[in-house]
């Protein structure tokens, strides 16, 4: 009846049924179950911890780690016929009213300190970028050059957080939108410094809508003062009044108004207006749209996964 799409990236390109064909059959041969005629019986008797263990399971991060697998959904022709963003495009999914958004540095701590643990220097920085993009790399790093940043590792987090999270979640609205479904877009830029000091990265609005504390190890120590209490009762109000009626508004209500998303006309005029989650809650128009409309033409794979963004 309604969704709510939290710094996902489903028009990113996803990998084909030939890639997860070759991951099954490491995974057999892993657990010794050779024998096409018997390779299923095989693998059902194998043990939980056999399964586990058979391959090295890989973590989300900005270099793609040898040897290791992700389990992920594939174009399979059957239960995904094909590339999403392409059925977006086309509106052939289940049309129902959206919220969609992403946190201002999405790209920001373990995609990149699982890779660079003592940071990032310029020359790691180029040379991720070309391995990265390939062709386009010429390009990603005219447009995100180092310099123009307060280290690197800040610039290489605005490529993974404008490129895989925050522009595509504006895409994702706008696809949405052209069908006539309400879409409500969102940034969520709510600071606490024990999480991340200066910075508002990956995952950390959770806990601030079902009203948890944050504890390791995902996060560092941190129980819900006031502020973060307030922001929580805002939030979990928008997302149920959401759930119940389609649109995350109601009245009467003391929360700011959240106004449906409007695509721009074709000469770019209007807004792509987004509700801005932070100290106070406020609107904003066309948020990030410079740094979007670099990615706009661009279908990539999500730069924290196994092969490199720019792989077809």
């Amino acid at each position: 009846q309604r969704a709510i799409i939290q710094s996902a990236f489903p028009t990113l390109r996803t990998p084909k049924r030939s890639e997860a064909d070759a991951q099954g059959q490491r995974f057999a041969i892993a657990l010794g179950c050779i024998d096409p005629a018997t390779v299923l019986p095989c693998m059902r008797s194998k043990t939980r911890n056999e399964v586990l263990l058979a391959l090295t399971q890989a973590t989300e991060q900005v270099v793609e780690p040898v040897n290791r697998v992700h389990w992920r959904p594939i174009v399979d022709g059957l239960v995904i016929p094909e590339e999403p963003r392409s059925l977006f495009e086309r509106h052939a999914f289940n049309q129902v009213p959206l919220i969609v958004g992403s946190n201002k540095d999405e790209g920001w701590g373990n995609f990149i300190t699982r890779s660079f643990p003592t940071g990032v220097s310029v020359a790691q920085y180029e040379s991720w970028i070309a391995s990265e993009f390939g062709d386009d790399g010429a390009e990603v790093l005219s447009a995100y050059p180092p310099g123009a940043y307060a280290s690197p590792m800040e610039a290489m987090a605005r490529v993974v957080g404008d490129g895989q999270f925050t522009c595509e979640a504006r895409r994702l609205a706008r696809l949405v939108q052209h069908t006539g479904e309400p879409v409500f877009l969102y940034s969520y830029e709510y600071q606490i410094d024990e999480l991340a000091l200066d910075h508002v990265s990956h995952g950390v609005e959770s806990n601030i809508i079902f009203g948890n504390n944050y504890v390791p190890p995902m996060f560092a120590a941190h129980a819900l003062d006031d502020s973060d209490l307030a922001l929580f009762k805002a939030m979990s109000q928008y997302w149920t009044t959401f759930a119940a009626l389609g649109n995350p508004n109601r009245e009467p209500t003391q929360l700011t108004r959240w106004p449906a998303f409007n695509r721009p006309n074709e000469r770019g005029r209007g807004p792509d207006f987004s509700l801005i989650f932070a100290d106070t809650i406020r609107g904003a128009e066309r948020p990030h749209s410079t740094n979007c409309d670099f990615w706009e033409d661009r279908f990539l794979r999500p730069m924290t996964l196994d092969v490199p963004a720019s792989m077809h």
